[in-house]
């Protein structure tokens, strides 16, 4: 299998939608099971940013704020909710904020930007494979 480091967002998505594996940042540490409940919703909460209009307007104006205004949200959480109500994972509080960050922080400050502010919790995932979840090389 191919392991992809994304520039951007469309090029992780659309590496995690072929299969590959795609390198990420660890959000949970707390297991496999754990760790790719996170990342899937992580990524379609990235797509959501990327592709809905309303989204990627709010995501754009918030900038660098910490804060997420209750509007952006209120809809991320809206489709937190579709995406269990299709794919259920009994996502926890904590899950479904940790992969609000990861998807805020890589929309907003791009791929490479989220994934040096964290070089030592650098893994790949696969989206076809949720239980191949493998430690990322380090670059010499």
């Amino acid at each position: 299998m191919t392991q992809v480091k994304p520039e951007n967002v469309s090029e992780a998505l659309a590496a995690w939608d072929s299969g590959h594996e795609v390198e990420t940042v660890e959000m949970g540490g707390l297991g496999q099971g754990y760790e790719m409940a996170i990342q899937v919703t992580a990524f379609e909460l990235m797509r959501a940013i990327r592709d809905d209009r309303v989204l990627s307007q709010i995501n754009a104006k918030v900038g660098n704020d910490e804060e997420f205004p209750p509007e952006f949200t209120r809809l991320l959480d809206e489709r937190i909710h579709a995406l269990e109500d299709a794919q259920p994972m009994g996502l926890s509080g904590a899950q479904a904020g940790a992969a609000k960050s990861m998807a805020v922080n890589f929309t907003r400050h791009g791929w490479q930007n989220a994934r040096d502010k964290v070089p030592d919790r650098m893994i790949f995932v696969r989206k076809h494979d949720p239980l191949a979840l493998y430690a990322a090389e380090k670059a010499s």
